[in-house]
Order: structure tokens, then sequence, then C-alpha cells
């Protein structure tokens, strides 16, 4: 799973700074860029749960011991009890599942979690599977978020040398320019 930096200034202000007696999901943790993120910036001690389908990536975190728990999962079967979290984090994992999926994905995770933040690329952006589950299949827009309470902020101001890295990028995957990023927060 990929991660995109400009939107972590964003997603961290939706965090608050004292985390003690928090619990936190970080849904398709991937690398553990958002548990290293909330361990660093973030004060106090909160429960770090984190899942992904990679059983590569929950054995890495194992080893970092980034995470208080890790999850070997599919995100669309997510074993997790109602009321269970007080934030999930689920960045750049919407659009790898259908359209169909996805609603599923954000009922459950509604359910589970007091605050959502969900991340994606604004509409489809075609990828390449390098793994077997990263390719997107979906797209997403501003309106499917809003329609179910969601608070929306767009991040699409690119710095001069994040410009730079990314046009070497799409030169190198054969993307197409980049899309606005969505980050989506809902209190339940």
């Amino acid at each position: 799973m990929s991660h995109s930096h400009v939107i972590d200034y964003v997603v961290l202000s939706k965090i608050p700074n004292d985390l003690n007696g928090t619990m936190i999901l970080d849904v398709a943790m991937g690398k553990g860029w958002w548990g290293f993120l909330i361990r660093t910036e973030k004060g106090g001690s909160p429960l770090l749960v984190g899942v992904d389908i990679s059983k590569e990536y929950v054995l890495k975190q194992r080893n970092l011991k980034i995470y208080d728990m890790l999850i070997l999962s599919d995100v669309r079967y997510l074993p997790i009890k109602q009321g269970a979290f007080d934030f999930i984090l689920a960045c750049e994992i919407i659009e790898h599942l259908t359209k169909e999926e996805g609603m599923a994905f954000l009922k459950d995770i509604e359910d589970v979690g007091s605050k959502i933040i969900v991340t994606t690329p604004k509409g489809f952006w075609e990828t390449r599977d390098l793994k077997g589950y990263e390719r997107h299949i979906s797209g997403w827009e501003i309106k499917e978020f809003k329609e179910r309470n969601y608070e929306i902020t767009v991040v699409s101001d690119l710095s001069k040398i994040l410009r730079l890295v990314d046009r070497i990028r799409r030169l190198f995957f054969r993307l197409p320019k980049p899309l606005k990023e969505i980050v989506a927060y809902k209190q339940t």
C-alpha cells in the first residue's frame, strides 16, 4: 500500500495531541507510517492496533514494535467488535475495494470507531498491481463521503520538490497526473 505524504498534516490535525487511554485502529497499516507518526508526533500512550492483509507487513511491524497489537486480516472481514475503538484510520485503502465492498467497509468501520479518518485519491486513479492486492478498483468522490456525513478536506497543493518527485514517479510507473487527495473525517 502506498502512502501519500501530502496528507500527513491534515490527518494528524484530526487526531488529538494527548492520546492517553485512546484505542486506535490503523486499517491496512502497510509499512506502519501512521503508527510511526502517531508515536512520534502525538503525546500519551494510546493502544495502537494495526491490521493488514500482507503477512510481510505484519511480520515486519512485529519486529519494529510500533503497534501494540497486529492482526493479519483482509479489511473486508475485520474481526473487531462494535464500538471498540476511539479512532479508526483507513488511509489509502478504500480505492482497493469495489464500490459495494467500499460502502460495506465504511459501514463496518463506522460501527467499530467513534472517530473515523478515511483518505483516498479523488476520482479513479489507475495503478499497477505489484503484490496482488494493490490495484485500484474504484474511484471515490467528495459527494459520496458527504452523503455519509463526513467532513471533507481536499489536499492538492504540492511543493516544487513534491511536484518533481511526482513527475519522476509518474514517468517511472506510467501513472496519470496526480489526483487530489480526499481526507474524510467523521465522528459517529
